[in-house]
């Protein structure tokens, strides 16, 4: 894979097992065998009922589903998965990255977290509206899934937290980054995001924009350019981009990079020659996410 860098970035700073109640164990172990999705249960005012930081992360009003592979603490690397119209399993592509078995990225401690609505592969599902149907960075899943990792990173109080995300996952990310700086995430690895939502759909999709900004969802659309004042100075930014991506073409991630750029950001842009499906399976792009999520600089 060719790497272009556009600017240096500056590089950034146990586990408590939930016991379930025995009903929720019966139901787990049940669903696992049915192959059917199960969303966690709520407490009563909201949130997970069996709380655990493995399985289940509360999220405000939202119970969050989780996906654990255990490691070292000390480095925390959160993956959220982009946007699901097919209804896919939300760890599928943080399953492929795992896959790869890097040295690096085996020493963290890995969580992949399904956003609100979706499913992983062990069957376990968050609560919430998926917003699937159309263009959606809801506001309240934004603020749902910033509760749910600053509650993640008060849990285990790594000394380096990384965000891995992919397309739609992404620009939540990059809008909470603005939003809510107060979430100390490190790292933020940022694959092919839609952080200039106009920008995306007139590249994207020029003839048929309308349909994708649904009346009813619409007007909650958060786009990440809108919050990149309140962004940490500290935190590195990486934005991944792939030459044959056609869903989020490299221009948008180029266009981020230059207003990131213009107030004082910490931000890199990395080309690949990626599709919109190909990072997390590429040998170099695993090298890279070895090292950041260690808390290194790629560029050393």
């Amino acid at each position: 894979m060719n790497l272009q860098h556009y600017h240096k970035p500056i590089s950034g700073k146990a586990m408590g097992i939930g016991v379930f109640k025995d009903i929720f164990a019966l139901s787990f172990a049940l669903l696992l065998l049915t192959g059917c999705a199960m969303s966690l249960p709520k407490g009563p005012e909201g949130g997970c009922a069996n709380e655990d930081f493995v399985t289940a992360v509360s999220a405000g009003k939202e119970c969050l589903a989780l996906k654990t592979t255990a490691g070292n603490s000390d480095y925390l690397v959160l993956y959220l998965h982009g946007d699901n119209i097919y209804k896919r399993p939300a760890d599928r592509d943080f399953n492929k990255l795992m896959a790869k078995n890097s040295v690096g990225l085996n020493q963290a401690h890995k969580i992949a977290i399904a956003r609100p609505g979706h499913n992983l592969t062990n069957g376990l599902a968050s609560t919430g509206d998926s917003c699937t149907k159309t263009i959606c960075v809801l506001q309240k899943n934004v603020d749902s899934i910033a509760i749910a990792i600053n509650r993640l990173i008060q849990h285990y109080k790594p000394k380096h937290t990384t965000v891995i995300a992919r397309s739609g996952g992404a620009g939540i990310i990059a809008t909470i980054l603005g939003k809510h700086p107060d979430v100390e995430i490190n790292s933020a690895l940022l694959l092919a995001g839609p952080y200039n939502q106009n920008q995306w759909l007139d590249t994207t999709y020029p003839d048929n924009k309308r349909q994708w900004l649904d009346p009813v969802y619409g007007v909650n659309n958060r786009s990440a350019d809108e919050f990149i004042a309140g962004i940490r100075n500290d935190v590195a930014i990486y934005l991944v981009t792939g030459r044959n991506d056609t869903n989020v073409k490299t221009i948008v991630a180029q266009t981020y990079y230059d207003k990131l750029i213009k107030k004082g950001k910490n931000v890199v842009v990395i080309e690949t020659d990626s599709t919109h499906f190909g990072f997390e399976e590429d040998d170099n792009f695993v090298k890279i996410v070895d090292q950041v999520s260690q808390g290194k600089s790629v560029l050393k």
